[in-house]
């Protein structure tokens, strides 16, 4: 058992992994309010907090020094500095019909325990947060506009921002893009031939060829996300974009 951080396996280090703590579900965050007077409480709903997962660890190493050398040398590969990266765990996959999908969790390292030494071997834990608490697929998706719609199907579990590329075909002085929840985003722009759309839902932006333009985003918009297992995105008015959506699957 081990685990990838930023393209490098464990093993690469000789690091042997005794244990690893990853709960079902990232911590909640519940959000409840007690009123005088009635029973029980009212209930707001819920979020998830930033995913925390632990590993125990040991490395065998022949003297002090190759030891402490060891340690620079795991330091330098989970340096935090760095930022997230992506951690992929030995075995923690996703299995959809006769596919086995590996799941993603974007993480950097948050707290690493000093390394106890006993008879040539240190032992010692990691323990990395996860800013989203969910995990991600490998594959980034993509499913183009047909005829002005783009029908996705999913199979993950947990809602899934999108980013929506589109190049004009002709003139338009908007462009609308309807989620068949009913949510949309609008941008009101005198769009010529060749112009380039990019919106990112996660990122909440807006480039018109390459260069930010929130300000053209409509008030009423929303930067939905993809919820459903089946699901379509209606561009507007019809005939002016050819395009694609692209998307992660994500899992709780």
């Amino acid at each position: 058992m081990g685990f990838t951080f930023d393209g490098v396996h464990s093993d690469t280090h000789e690091i042997y992994v005794h244990k690893k703590n990853l709960s079902i579900l990232a911590d909640e965050r519940n959000y409840l309010s007690q009123i005088i007077g009635k029973h029980g409480i009212y209930d707001f709903g819920l979020d998830f907090a930033a995913r925390k997962i632990d590993f125990e660890c040991s490395v065998a190493e022949d003297t002090h020094q190759s030891l402490q050398e060891k340690r620079g040398e795991i330091a330098d590969w989970l340096n935090p500095l760095k930022g997230c990266k992506d951690l992929i765990i030995d075995y923690d996959y996703i299995f959809v019909g006769t596919f086995v999908l590996k799941k993603v969790y974007s993480a950097r390292l948050e707290t690493a325990g000093t390394i106890d030494e006993l008879l040539g071997v240190g032992k010692f834990s990691l323990s990395f947060i996860c800013p989203s608490p969910f995990a991600r697929g490998e594959n980034l998706e993509e499913v183009s506009f047909v005829d002005d719609v783009a029908a996705i199907t999913r199979i993950g579990s947990a809602p899934t921002p999108c980013e929506i590329s589109v190049t004009l075909t002709t003139s338009s002085s908007y462009l609308t893009f309807t989620h068949s929840n009913g949510e949309f985003i609008k941008i009101t722009h005198d769009f010529v031939l060749d112009d380039t759309l990019e919106i990112d839902t996660e990122k909440r932006t807006v480039k018109i060829n390459g260069i930010n333009s929130l300000t053209s985003l409509d008030v009423e918009s929303t930067f939905f996300e993809l919820n459903e297992e089946t699901e379509t995105i209606t561009a507007t008015p019809a005939g002016v974009i050819t395009g694609s959506v692209k998307f992660y699957e994500r899992w709780l």
